[in-house]
């Protein structure tokens, strides 16, 4: 049974609904993809090999940098989403410069207490009209 295999060993995994294949929650639409196909763009390839080379080649160029900050404005929609208790109705938020300190990306963004409280509640709210 699923249920009982997510509460083994102490944990409470449960099974929650969400937007199917919703952009904002997936990082790699969140701009990553947009990264790479800006920089493949500028490579003519005139079949699959040359096509596969410049992906490659433009992965290689895109460097870890921007994938962090595809990461960070993730854990800004993320925690944006909790504040609009799951729903969508929110502009896509820019992570700041100020997270960025001397060129490294932090690996987690802070959310506020009130927000995390509340995101808790509507959940408790959900499972019992559930």
């Amino acid at each position: 049974d699923i249920i009982e295999a997510g509460q083994e060993g102490g944990w409470d995994i449960q099974m929650v609904s969400q937007p199917p294949r919703s952009p904002d929650m997936d990082v790699l639409d969140l701009g990553f993809f947009n990264s790479l196909q800006s920089l493949q763009h500028k490579t003519p390839t005139f079949d699959t090999d040359g096509l596969f080379a410049a992906v490659e080649a433009s992965f290689a160029k895109a460097g870890s940098r921007t994938l962090d900050k595809c990461f960070l404005t993730l854990q800004k929609v993320l925690g944006t989403a909790i504040a609009c208790k799951g729903g969508n109705n929110y502009s896509l938020p820019r992570v700041r410069k100020c997270h960025i300190r001397n060129g490294i990306s932090p690996i987690a963004l802070p959310v506020d207490d009130s927000v995390v409280a509340e995101g808790y509640r509507h959940l408790r709210q959900l499972q019992l009209t559930a």
